[in-house]
């Protein structure tokens, strides 16, 4: 059993490392594409909106791979009815 819990923190902790990675990487890429574009054509304004608009999701696909590694990690890894507890009443800020 202990091995199997093991094998789940690892799991846990590799869909966090792809999540930052997302995250990095997007922001990275998006920046560089901002860039190249705004140089190439001169339109700031709108080259800000497409590089915001790809910022964004590359956040919310990292933080989707973050929010799974946390409910691995606290439902699997370390099952207690305090955990559970933190899920279920976690705020809800975007709402």
């Amino acid at each position: 059993m202990e091995n199997f819990k093991t094998v789940l923190h690892i799991i846990a902790q590799g869909i966090e490392a792809v999540g930052v990675l997302f995250i990095a990487l997007g922001g990275i890429v998006t920046f560089v594409i901002f860039i190249k574009n705004s140089r190439k054509d001169g339109q700031w304004v709108k080259n800000l909106d497409k590089f915001r608009t790809g910022l964004a999701k590359a956040i919310l696909l990292g933080l989707e791979f973050l929010v799974a590694a946390d409910i691995v990690g606290t439902v699997t890894v370390t099952p207690s009815l305090t955990n559970l507890y933190a899920l279920k009443t976690a705020p809800l800020n975007w709402c």
